[in-house]
């Protein structure tokens, strides 16, 4: 049976991660969004937007940086953040 308080715990984290995800700028927050919700690598991205790869990369860092800061701001700190 699981744990409540383990799956209220995740339903809340969700919640703070999407919304530190608004805070991004867009174009940052769908390369984020499609690597780590759709799945795609960065290869796959950068062909599918003709978006050189370093920017793709780039571009992900940046945005995965300004996440954390924005979820560190909420609390939240143990999160492990890695690209593809």
């Amino acid at each position: 049976m699981p744990d409540a308080w383990e799956e209220a715990s995740i339903s809340i984290l969700s919640i703070q991660v999407r919304a530190a995800l608004l805070t991004l700028a867009m174009q940052d927050r769908r390369l984020i969004e499609l690597a780590y919700f759709q799945g795609w690598t960065q290869s796959e991205i950068a062909q599918e937007y003709s978006i050189p790869l370093g920017t793709v990369k780039a571009r992900m860092r940046l945005g995965l940086l300004h996440l954390k800061q924005a979820l560190a701001h909420v609390g939240v700190t143990e999160l492990i953040f890695s690209s593809n």
